[in-house]
């Protein structure tokens, strides 16, 4: 075969696979368009407390506490499948509070990890199952007990993508969700991250 045809084949074949390797990894970041703002509350080595807001109209409150190198027991949800007195293991409790007057429905979620694989995309059952429920009432919260994150290194961090919306239809137009009924007619999605470390 002639060399320069070869070469012309070899290079093709090298931009082809780079370009598909680049575009899954683009696939892999969460498109972030509608992520709303987060307001730092508290934060200290035991629990962080932030707020996500859209322009000045507060939506959720996030509050990560961590628990330890082992979960709490006794308890009947998901528990790491391996011992983690053997691999080391950091445990947090999440809770997330819905700060307005109307239902909040969170439709699916995707773990980013600083180091390691990310997750698939996670339906409603899937945070059904973790949380107990996939919508969080009107001015009430949900918890995800006994959450952990560990690394084969020294340390690692796992952001934790939700995407969530409210049926603005059933907000009543005197509500703080107002402003958000004057821009969006319906339904209006937006996101926001829960994060854990994980510290050998």
């Amino acid at each position: 075969m002639n060399p320069k045809l070869c070469l012309f084949i070899f290079a093709q074949i090298i931009f082809w696979t780079s370009c598909g390797i680049e575009n899954q990894s683009e696939s892999d970041v969460p498109d972030t368009a509608n992520l709303a703002t987060e307001k730092l509350l508290t934060s200290d080595k035991s629990v962080v407390i932030s707020q996500w807001v859209s322009g000045d109209i507060p939506l959720l409150e996030v509050e990560v506490k961590y628990i330890g190198k082992s979960p709490k027991l006794p308890f009947d949800g998901s528990l790491p499948s391996y011992d983690w007195s053997d691999r080391d293991t950091d445990f947090y409790d999440i809770t997330i509070k819905n700060l307005t007057e109307v239902p909040i429905y969170l439709e699916k979620t995707k773990n980013i990890f600083q180091f390691g694989e990310n997750s698939d995309f996670y339906d409603e059952n899937y945070i059904l199952h973790r949380f107990g429920s996939s919508m969080i009432p009107p001015k009430s919260s949900i918890t995800r007990e006994n959450s952990w994150i560990w690394a084969k290194g020294e340390h690692n961090k796992m952001e934790r993508f939700f995407w969530a919306s409210i049926d603005l239809d059933s907000a009543s137009t005197s509500s703080n969700l107002s402003g958000l009924i004057e821009e969006t007619v319906g339904k209006y999605e937006f996101q926001f991250i829960v994060r854990t470390y994980y510290n050998r």
